[in-house]
């Protein structure tokens, strides 16, 4: 039935917990053409027939109304136009009120089949498994609905979820697989409810039906009531049929539940595995980066090395040609003038002593010095020079280009 038409706290006396929510089996129904979730309500009946003997008896029967006056005005109203016309007709009946169906209310609460009498039992035993066998037929009825409805559904999520069963070929993402865990877990729980319930069921009639059973009570009392026991036996019997079902769905939802973990397990294990292999590729990666790492630091040690030998070697160089070019300057003077002052014939008339000499040996350095310094200079008017031309080109290709600028007005 639809949640929104549950009761919300209590229904005379009886709490709501009593009512077991179904709407993970996702089950359509249409209920007044309202579309909702089912639930399963756990209802009972109590019936007793006390008094004194055959002729004085009263029969008492406690129905759970939280149920039925649901069940009640649920019905469709479709149906009160026919059951309209029925009292029409009896009331065109000859008055013989024993050629009309009466209807019992204990036999009979308003839900399911109707059953009526035709005539008074004055037996109270008669009357016992009357009621009796009329009551488990409608809970036959009820648990044959409920069994058949769980095994379509179990049957129904088995297809939608194939890799609930051994299959290897199957797939499906760990998220898949823990819904259909969670479904499961729920589809136990409720075979797990619906088992507890049916078996004190059956319990009951193996005390009721056992050698030293109340069955007893009933043996002597005619063909009758050998019949209406045949019919509660055969009523039980079914529902019997009815557990094992469910036992072998219960089986078979906690076989599919282990294998669910099973697989959830070893996804785990495959997830840790691709995790591991992973971290071992990254930590070959590292270790490879760090060894590049180390030989690029050797590597540049390296070539610090040989630049500092290389910075050695230009600075040797450098004092060597700055030591050979001192010495040029002083040398080559003093050659200079040693071989003037060796020549047998005179080319410049001076007295050759020691003063001449340090004096002729002064005016060559400072000579080769000036000469050394107007190259230096001529050098670097040049550089001047062509940096002044390619300053002015770049200044004369300027005003150039704002004198092609059209004037304004």
């Amino acid at each position: 039935m639809p949640p929104n038409k549950w009761p919300e706290s209590s229904v005379k006396g009886k709490p709501r917990g009593k009512w077991t929510d179904l709407s993970f089996l996702d089950i359509a129904c249409r209920i007044n053409h309202i579309h909702g979730t089912y639930g399963i309500y756990e209802a009972q009946i109590s019936f007793v027939i006390c008094g004194s003997d055959y002729s004085r008896w009263t029969g008492y029967a406690f129905v759970d109304t939280g149920f039925n006056d649901y069940c009640r005005s649920s019905e469709d109203h479709a149906d009160e136009e026919e059951d309209e016309d029925e009292e029409e007709e009896e009331d065109d009946d000859d008055g013989d009120d024993w050629g009309v169906l009466n209807e019992d209310p204990v036999a009979f609460d308003g839900v399911g089949q109707k059953v009526g009498v035709t005539e008074p039992m004055f037996n109270p035993r008669h009357y016992f498994l009357y009621i009796v066998d009329s009551r488990m037929k409608q809970v036959l009825q009820e648990w044959t609905y409920l069994v058949r409805t769980a095994e379509n559904c179990v049957g129904r999520c088995r297809a939608e979820h194939p890799f609930t069963l051994s299959d290897s070929g199957s797939c499906g993402g760990p998220k898949d697989v823990r819904s259909a865990i969670d479904w499961t877990v729920q589809a136990v729980d409720l075979l797990c409810l619906l088992r507890g319930v049916l078996s004190k069921t059956l319990k009951a009639w193996e005390r009721f039906d056992g050698s030293n059973g109340d069955i007893n009570y009933f043996l002597d009392v005619g063909d009758i009531a050998t019949i209406r026991l045949e019919g509660i036996r055969e009523s039980f019997e079914e529902l019997m049929d009815l557990d094992q079902n469910l036992s072998h769905l219960q089986e078979s939802c906690r076989e599919s539940k282990n294998i669910l973990e099973l697989r959830m397990s070893l996804e785990g294990n495959r997830l840790n595995l691709e995790s591991n292999r992973l971290n071992f590729e990254s930590h070959a990666l590292n270790r490879r980066s760090h060894e590049l790492t180390y030989q690029a630091r050797l590597l540049h040690r390296d070539s610090h090395q040989v630049s500092l030998d290389t910075n050695r070697v230009a600075l040797a160089n450098h004092k060597t040609a700055q030591l050979g070019f001192w010495m040029t300057q002083i040398l080559a003077p003093l050659a200079i003038v040693i071989a003037i002052f060796g020549m047998q014939q005179e080319i410049f008339h001076f007295n050759r002593n020691l003063r001449s000499f340090v004096f002729a040996v002064i005016a060559s350095i400072l000579l080769v010095w000036l000469i050394i310094f107007i190259l230096d200079m001529a050098v670097r008017y040049s550089w001047l020079k062509r940096c002044s031309a390619s300053f002015n080109r770049l200044l004369f290709k300027r005003i150039k280009d704002e004198g092609q600028l059209p004037h304004p007005g």
